[in-house]
């Protein structure tokens, strides 16, 4: 077994680093959501990936504004484990949030999340419906074309762009 100070200063890296990490972790469970929410922004900007469990229950946060910041983070940070989370959230009361995880899904390049996006084609809101067809574009989902090519006709000029450009 070795000894020495070699030893001594990498068990100290080893303890310090598992304190910070536990630092960093501790704003992400506070109660307050804005708290959160700018805890998980700051470990985008650090680039500091979370433990998957924890990205879950971010998701998962009863705050949209939480739920919005831990659907950026997964897609800035590319966390492809946790594309099982963000489907649901495709089904999400907040616009942002559907929004936001079809652009994370198209990103992550998820193409067996096509068939969670294709609902979304539909979407009363047209930034939705933009985002979607964005989504299913870059997956190249060839079995929605019929379904994005009717988009072509949509009332809003945003989506009918989207549309056009990727179809």
């Amino acid at each position: 077994m070795r000894s020495g100070p070699a030893l001594h200063v990498f068990a100290l890296f080893l303890a310090f680093q598992a304190c910070a990490n536990a630092m960093d972790s501790e704003p992400l469970k506070d109660p307050d959501p804005t708290t959160r929410r700018k805890a998980i922004r700051s470990q985008v900007e650090a680039g500091h990936k979370l433990p998957l469990e924890t990205v879950q229950g971010l998701l998962a946060d009863l705050d949209a504004d939480v739920r919005a910041e831990a659907v950026y983070y997964c897609d800035t940070l590319r966390v492809r484990q946790a594309v099982p989370s963000l489907e649901p959230l495709l089904k999400d009361p907040d616009a942002r949030i559907r929004r936001g995880v079809a652009g994370a899904l198209g990103n992550l390049g998820s193409r067996g999340s096509c068939k969670a996006i294709s609902p979304l084609l539909e979407d009363k809101d047209p930034e939705v419906r933009s985002a979607a067809v964005w989504a299913l574009g870059m997956l190249r989902d060839t079995a929605s074309t019929g379904a994005i090519t009717v988009l072509l006709k949509d009332k809003d000029p945003k989506v009918r762009r989207m549309t056009a450009h990727k179809c």
